[in-house]
């Protein structure tokens, strides 16, 4: 066998060693590389790993009727959380396997054949969903301390001024429910927003499907007569921003100044 290097646009013969040591490559490689040589000189493709056309474009149909399976579930809001997080919540009543076997189902349906359970589920956390599972209200100062990086000075500060605030708050409470309780035309009373309440409530599998009406319930309770108040609506007749809350404390005031 005689080796050759391009120099100046001419063939030079050279030695196996320095041929070798030029391109950087082994004997073997070398060899492997002349059996793949075709007529035209070019190297055949190689034909290990990656997936093949086909399998590509099954792979993409598969991935695309995940994709198109998943979306059709609506979102939901997360109360406090909803402008500190960038996750989009599902029901409550929903679980991942729940969301599978529907899909199967559908799939079986359509006379097709549906990806892996593994497929889906990678799919499903790429898309940052979350079970809308929150059991206790947090706000966000409280999220970012949980989740954050527990020694940042600046958040702890935050953190320390948040609950310092969080006991004065405690005191006014206890202050108003004395005075209200000393002076009858005096009113305290706390009050606090419930987390939406989607409505009908179902477990079966055609609802999820649905984009369900959202329901709100603001709730005072009047620290005197220990007696509470819940202001009910829905999504058709008002919002839940600061126009409503302020109409829900008015009434109560008007209630009563009337009463």
């Amino acid at each position: 066998m005689i080796y050759t290097l391009a120099i100046h646009e001419q063939r030079k013969q050279v030695c196996r060693h320095m041929f070798l040591s030029t391109l950087g490559v082994t004997e073997r490689q070398m060899r492997t590389a002349l059996k793949k040589r075709q007529r035209d000189g070019q190297i055949a493709m190689e034909a290990r790993g990656g997936r093949r056309e086909a399998e590509k474009v099954e792979y993409e149909e598969k991935r695309q009727s995940i994709l198109d399976h998943i979306n059709k579930f609506p979102r939901m809001e997360s109360h406090y959380c909803r402008t500190n997080t960038k996750n989009e919540f599902l029901a409550p009543e929903l679980y991942l396997t729940t969301m599978y076997n529907m899909y199967v189902s559908e799939m079986a349906a359509d006379k097709k054949k549906p990806a892996s359970r593994s497929l889906y589920n990678n799919i499903f956390k790429s898309l940052g969903l979350k079970f809308f599972a929150l059991k206790k209200d947090a706000c966000g100062i409280c999220l970012r301390k949980m989740k954050e990086n527990p020694t940042d000075e600046s958040l702890l500060t935050m953190y320390q001024k948040h609950m310092d605030e969080k006991v004065k708050v405690r005191q006014v409470k206890e202050e108003a429910k004395k005075m209200a309780s000393e002076n009858p035309k005096i009113c305290g009373a706390v009050f606090d927003l419930q987390q939406v309440i989607y409505t009908p409530k179902s477990h079966h599998s055609s609802i999820f499907y649905k984009r369900r009406p959202s329901n709100y319930n603001f709730t005072i309770f009047d620290l005197q007569s220990q007696e509470g108040r819940c202001f009910l609506w829905h999504e058709g007749i008002a919002r839940r921003g600061e126009n409503e809350i302020s109409t829900c404390i008015y009434k109560f005031l008007q209630e009563k100044d009337s009463g």
